[in-house]
Parts: structure tokens; C-alpha cells; sequence
């Protein structure tokens, strides 16, 4: 929803009560504005300045271990920048029915940014609308309705550039694309307080997009994708008549929901009935273009994915091809039963339980997969003083990691990938394709065919879950200053990923009785990693499906391993008239140690379908894995505050540093035969000996300053002018968010030295300075 109309947010960081859906690591929760029996209106204005050396800096370029470039933004330049919004609230019927209604439109603008061969032309455009109606049925009863539609329109064209990196020499229209994205929002809530003792609040709603890719790829349908790998600096650069290697059809997300508890007051307890029920549905087809894509290598005696070696002039291609996608729906079900129990004055105590159940579809509509958790949750709250100047609380609960929507599509859809490698005679003018191809061992095959329900997971497979503490000490220093102490500690129990090890299956399986079973190690399913397991498959060969209990030691997965501590310490002003400033100065030590984060993959930067990344997939991977996690940030600083001054004038900012997070040595496995090696540059082997998560080096220490300033008018006794000033990174400070941590191509030689990859610790930068504008008009 657009910011504009937010009336306020609440965070809660962690130790969420059970009436929420579970979500760990964080909660928003946004009230939007509404409206009352005054006749209000406004406009808004966001302004961001065309790319200029003084407001709106352009990045800086980087570069790898040979002096290329490994990211070229110095070019890249876009104009000004505008959304404005028009707002407007009131009554329909005084003192019962009011409304809030806000339409935005973002303004036309022109991004340019170029790569190696190319300049790209992008516009946007987007227009949302968006209407919250609040009925007061009686002085007991009320309805909220919001509702909220969004077009986004984003198209680039592509020109070629006649030389290597220079934005003078743009040439011909090459081709375009575009994303066309129509999202909805439905939402209506109840609430009634039946009596003195009982309240019931009910709520549904429903919101959707539907996204489009059109593209050139349509029109040149018929041309295959070539690119060409630079052998010295390993760029890769498109140079064939189409622009895209993959056709998308237009995907349709939506999602329903209701939710409703009742509360009763009995006595000294408060007692909450609650239960909520949720339906995802994702459908898309992705399809590569017809012919394919076609990269060209000069590589003599490389050790191919489909286990071939290059031919020793080291001239070959490769064909990848990709066919995947489907309709899948997910299910999501809670109930739940809180009771806050005031035993005293100055003492709660809380307690909860809850019990979900998360249904996963296949794209035929059968169940693959069911899971269940009943998640305790403890808490209490001491007012010590009784007079709220010390507080001492905590909570303590069991959580599940509810999978998103996207899940099913990533496991159970139809998909069809293979790369095919060949020798070749000649090269089409045209289209660039290669001719008289002769072809170098098999297709190496990473997904085939159509997944059946007892192939995608293992049959008795669980629901994640983590344990999560939390204990705080508010103490009101002074009428103005207070302070906080906090602490945290988050432990992972259990998670679901997908494995690929089939000969780990097969060897049990013919150790047990079953002599002729095979299992290839490119067909992946779903496991609790670290855990016993039941797998059916057709063991004997005779046709029949049957149920095998598989131990964990059969694959040599080890259980996954995340323990996160922290402690924080604020210290809060609050603004007031005779001291009209604001200040928070936050600190937070942490510690953040395993070998997962859990659903997603932030140790190789590429999370890839949440639950199905590279960990995981093979023994050979997860050697290594225990160490450090990205998120290991041992210390971190935040200074905020505002100062307003008796003309109108306001000044703001915010101070925030942090020491770096820890990066790791990832490398090819060393071992060809094993499936570990398909993986490419995922394993903890940097030139061909083994390292540990997070042992490479840490990122050097991050700041930046955030500045603001705004001046508010008042226009008579009706009217209300600002303009604010917003500065990110101030002093353009240039500090290393990223480098590149794969330290070799993915590929050994045939002498089994890996092929060392030139971008290794090239770096990224953070963004540089960036400077808007926001314009206030207000009417009452």
C-alpha cells in the first residue's frame, strides 16, 4: 500500500503472540488513515533531481583482478523523478460513515544505464488508487472497508553500442521489454463489543497481480539467444539478434483470507479464541526461445558438466535449454487460545497455544505435501514501581517458518532443463548460431518431466520450527529520558530443503534388499535435512510403489545448525515543549553462528527458490558449512533524531554503522565423480582445499549519514504548507557492502586445477547520495 496513506506502524521485533501468523523475524503492522467528520484534502509531492554531481551522484564502477570492469555504473543517469498524490477525507453520514481516498501517479521518467555492448532506455509509469471507508454501525459496532488498485508499467528499449563501454557510440535500436504489473486489494474488518465482558472481530479480504513480460523475444521467436565467453576476463556478452533467452507468460498471484477471534474478559483473565484460514494460488509458464541459447567457449580441456573434457582447441558451444511452470495453490490453516492473566496490579502473566496446518498443491491439485505444528508461547510483564517507571517483561515461544506462496511452484511444477555441449564448423551471419555441430557426450540434465506427489517429498516430512527467548528492562530515567535493555536468543530446530542425493538413496536401498535399485543424483525432493526420512519409490523395478524408512546417515546431511544471540541498549528523548528535540541511540551486539540461515541461501548470495538453494543438496556441499553466517554482525550503532524549532523549522538525521559481515571462499568440489561437483563454485573447497563458512575475510567497517530538514507554514486557520528535505549518504561515502566470493568459474581443467575466477573480491559499493524533495499542501 502506498506509504502516503499510513497513519502509523507498529514494529514488534520479535516474541510475537500467537494470534499472529507466525511470522518470525518481525511483524509490521500499518493502520491506515481514515477519515472523520471534517472535510479534509491534500496534495503530495515526491521529487528526486535528475542525475548531477552535487544531489544525485552517479555510482561508482568497480573492477576485477585484471583491471575489467566488474560492475559499470558510472554512465548510468536518470531525470528528475515525481509521484504526487491527491487525497481527500470527510463524512458520507455524519458521525457514522467516513471515507479516505488517495490517487498517485508517478510522473514519466527515463532511466539510462549501459553494459558492455549496450545502452538500455528504461520509462516508468505507475497509478495507484485507493479508498478505506470506516461505518460506525452503532457505539458498539463498527466495519472498515479498504480497497486498493496499483498499474505499474515499466518498458525498455536496447541500443547497441558500436564500442566496448563508451556511451557515445550508441548505435541502432537492438530490441525492448517491458513488465506491466496490475495488483488489487481487498480488506474489510468487524468489530463488535457484545458486552462488557465479550468482543468479536472478524476480517477477510483478498489481494492479487497479474504480471506481463512482453518483450522482442516474441517477435524474433524464431532466432536462438547466443552470447560468447570472453576467455581472459570470463565475460559473457549477448551477440546474436534476440535479447532475451526465455519467453515468460503472463503470471497470476492471488491470495484469500479470513480471519476472526472473540475475547472474553473473565475475571482476572483475558481469554482469546481465534482461528484464520488462507489460499495462495501462483500460475506462470516460463519457455526458452524455441532455438535455444547458444554460448560459445574457447576453454581447451575443461571437465564439462555431463562429465565430456572440451576439445583440446578448446572451440565449443553450449545449448541450454528450459521449459518449465504450472498452476499451484497452497492452503493455510491457525487456530488458536490466549489468556493474559492480570494477577496482580502490577504483574501478567501470558500464555498460548496454537496449531497450524499448511497444505502444499502440485499442479494437478493433489496434496504433496501436509504439515502440522502446535507452537506453545509464554510471556509475562512486571510494572516494578507500579507506576510504569520500571518495567521488567519477557516471552518465550516455539515458532514455525510457514513456507511462502511460491514454494509449491518451485518444487512441483513441470520442468524441462538440459545444456547440450558440441564442436562446431562455422557461424551463421545472421543469426550468429553455430553450424555443423557434432555433439560432446550427452545432455547434462538438471530437471525433467513431470513430478508426482511421492517424488517431490519425502512422505513424512515436517514443519519447520525455531525456539525464540526474549527478556527486556524499560526504566523512565527522567520525565523526558528513558532507557532499554534487551536481549534475544533464536535457535533453529528444523528446516525443509531439497537433497539431490540419490546415490546416497540407492546404496542404502541395495543394502537392505533391494540389489537393482538406481537413483540419479539430478532428480531432487524435499527432506528435513539431518533426519530420518520415508521415500517412496518403486524399489523392486516391478512397477510397484512401496515406503522406505531411510536413516539421515544415508545421505551424510548434517542437521541444520543457526543460533542467533543478541543484546541491545537505547536510550530514548522524548520531545517535548519545553525540550522540542528527539533523540534514540540504539547499540546491539550480536552473534550469529551455523551453517543455514534457513529457507534462504545468504552465504553464496543467490537465494534461488526459498527451500530448494544449493545447501544441502549434496554431502560435498555442506563440508565446511559451520561457521560464521552472514548475518554475523557483531556490532551495531544507530543515532536518530529531530529538532523542531519554534518557526516551523525542523531538522533530522540518522547515524548508522555496523562492523562487517563475514564472507566465505567458494570453490568447485575437488572431486569430479561426485554430484557435488556439478554444483559449480558452491563448495567450501577454495583451490581444491577445504575452508569454513565465513572464513574468508570480513567486510571492512559500514557508515552513512541520512539527513533532512523541513519548514512547515500554517496558511491562516485552514490551510497547512511543507517542504522537506531528504539527503541519504550525505558525504557520498563510498563503503564495501558486497564482494564477489566465488573463487573459481565453476570449471577444472583437466588437470584438476580449478579455473580461477578474475572477479573474485571484486566489490559493491553502496549507494551513493541521494537527494529529494516532498511537498505538503493540507486543507481542512
Amino acid at each position: 500500500l502506498p506509504a502516503e496513506a499510513i497513519s502509523n506502524v507498529q514494529v514488534i521485533s520479535g516474541g510475537a503472540t500467537a494470534s499472529w501468523t507466525n511470522a518470525t523475524g518481525g511483524i509490521m503492522s500499518s493502520t491506515i488513515k481514515q477519515g472523520s467528520n471534517q472535510f479534509q484534502a491534500g496534495y503530495s509531492l515526491y521529487y528526486t533531481p535528475p542525475t548531477s554531481k552535487l544531489l544525485n551522484p552517479r555510482s561508482r564502477d568497480t573492477y576485477n583482478a585484471i583491471g575489467n570492469y566488474y560492475s559499470y555504473a558510472s554512465a548510468n543517469n536518470h531525470t528528475d523523478q515525481s509521484t504526487e498524490y491527491f487525497w481527500a477525507s470527510g463524512p458520507l453520514l455524519r458521525d457514522r460513515i467516513f471515507y479516505y481516498v488517495l490517487l498517485g501517479d508517478e510522473l514519466p521518467s527515463t532511466q539510462r544505464s549501459y553494459g558492455q555492448t549496450q545502452q538500455a532506455v528504461s520509462g516508468t509509469h505507475n497509478r495507484n488508487a485507493l479508498v478505506n471507508l470506516t461505518w460506525n454501525i452503532t457505539d458498539d459496532q463498527s466495519f472498515n472497508l479498504l480497497a486498493h488498485r496499483d498499474w505499474n508499467k515499466t518498458y525498455t528499449n536496447y541500443y547497441t553500442l558500436q564500442e566496448n563501454y563508451n556511451p557515445r557510440s550508441v548505435g541502432d535500436w537492438y530490441a525492448w521489454n517491458g513488465t506491466e504489473n496490475a495488483s488489487r486489494f481487498l480488506i474489510g474488518n468487524y468489530h463488535w463489543r457484545i458486552n462488557d465482558a465479550l468482543s468479536l472481530r472478524l476480517m477477510g479480504g483478498y489481494l492479487g497481480s497479474i504480471v506481463s513480460s512482453p518483450s522482442s523475444a516474441y517477435e524474433n521467436a524464431e532466432y536462438p539467444y547466443v552470447t560468447s565467453v570472453d576467455p581472459v576476463s570470463q565475460t559473457q556478452t549477448n551477440i546474436g539478434r534476440n535479447n532475451a533467452y526465455e519467453i515468460y507468460s503472463p503470471s497470476d498471484y492471488w491470495r484469500r483470507g479470513y480471519k476472526g477471534d472473540l475475547t472474553w474478559q473473565a475475571g482476572d483473565h483475558k481469554l482469546v479464541f481465534g482461528g484464520e484460514f488462507y489460499k495462495h494460488s501462483l500460475a506462470s509458464t516460463t519457455e526458452s526461445v524455441p532455438a535455444g541459447w547458444y554460448t560459445y567457449y574457447d576453454q581447451p580441456n575443461v571437465v564439462l558438466p555431463n562429465g565430456s573434457v572440451s576439445p583440446a582447441t578448446g572451440k565449443y558451444v553450449s545449448q541450454y535449454v528450459n521449459i518449465e511452470g504450472g498452476s499451484f495453490q497452497t492452503q493455510n490453516t491457525g487456530l488458536y487460545v490466549e489468556d493474559y492473566w492480570q494477577i496482580s496490579d502490577r504483574l501478567m502473566l501470558y500464555g498460548a497455544l496454537r496449531r497450524d496446518r499448511y497444505t502444499y498443491k502440485d499442479g494437478t491439485g493433489s496434496d504433496f505435501m501436509r504439515l502440522s505444528m502446535t507452537s506453545p508461547r509464554l510471556g509475562f510483564s512486571w510494572d516494578v514501581n507500579g507506576d510504569s517507571t520500571l518495567k521488567v517483561g519477557g516471552s518465550a515461544g516455539k515458532y514455525t517458518i510457514p513456507l511462502p506462496s511460491s514454494f509449491s511452484f518451485g518444487v512441483a511444477e513441470p520442468r524441462t532443463t538440459y545444456t547440450s555441449y558440441y564442436t562446431y564448423t562455422g557461424v551463421d551471419p545472421l543469426t550468429q548460431a553455430p553450424t555443423g555441430l557434432s555433439q560432446i557426450g550427452e545432455p547434462f540434465v538438471s530437471y525433467s518431466g513431470v513430478p508426482s506427489a511421492t517424488s517431490i517429498a519425502a512422505s513424512d516430512i515436517k514443519a519447520p520450527y525455531q525456539y525464540e527467548t526474549s527478556l527486556y528492562v524499560q526504566k523512565q530515567l527522567t520525565p523526558q529520558w528513558s532507557g532499554q535493555l534487551e536481549g534475544g536468543w533464536a535457535e533453529l530446530k528444523r528446516v525443509i530443503e531439497d537433497t539431490c542425493y540419490g546415490t546416497g538413496v540407492a546404496a542404502y536401498a541395495q543394502s537392505v534388499g533391494y540389489p537393482g535399485y538406481t537413483q540419479a543424483d539430478s532428480s531432487c525432493w524435499l527432506v528435513n535435512p539431518g533426519e530420518d526420512f520415508t521415500l517412496v519409490r518403486d524399489y523392486d523395478g516391478n512397477g510397484q510403489l512401496e515406503s522406505l524408512r531411510i536413516p539421515a546417515a544415508a545421505l551424510g546431511l548434517p542437521k541444520p545448525e543457526h543460533k542467533y544471540y543478541h543484546l541491545t541498549a537505547t536510550l530514548s528523548h522524548a520531545s517535548t515543549p519545553e525540550e522540542p528535540y528527539f533523540l534514540n541511540v540504539s547499540y546491539t551486539w550480536a552473534r550469529s553462528y551455523g551453517n543455514t540461515n534457513g529457507l534462504i541461501d545468504e552465504e553464496r548470495r543467490n537465494g534461488g527458490w526459498i527451500g530448494q538453494t544449493v545447501a544441502f543438496n549434496y554431502p560435498g556441499i555442506m563440508e565446511g558449512s559451520t561457521g560464521d553466517l552472514a548475518g554475523d554482525i557483531r556490532h551495531s550503532l544507530t543515532v536518530s533524531g529531530t529538532y523542531d524549532f519554534r518557526n516551523g523549522l525542523s531538522l533530522g538525521g540518522v547515524f548508522s554503522a555496523h562492523t562487517g559481515a563475514p564472507t566465505s571462499c567458494l570453490g568447485t568440489y575437488p572431486v569430479t565423480s561426485d554430484p557435488a561437483y556439478d554444483s559449480g563454485a558452491a563448495s567450501h573447497y577454495c583451490n581444491n582445499l577445504l575452508t569454513h563458512q565465513g572464513g574468508d575475510q570480513r567486510l571492512p567497517f559500514f557508515w552513512e549519514l541520512d539527513l533532512s530538514a523541513a519548514y512547515r507554514w500554517h496558511i491562516g486557520s485552514a490551510n497547512a504548507l511543507s517542504l522537506q528535505l531528504n539527503v541519504q549518504n550525505v558525504t557520498n561515502h563510498k563503503g564495501v557492502v558486497n564482494l564477489e566470493q566465488r573463487y573459481d568459474t565453476g570449471q577444472i581443467d583437466a588437470s584438476g586445477e580449478p579455473i580461477v575466477n578474475v572477479n573474485y573480491h571484486a566489490v559493491n559499493f553502496q549507494a551513493p547520495r541521494s537527494t529529494s524533495l516532498v511537498l505538503r499542501y493540507q486543507f481542512q
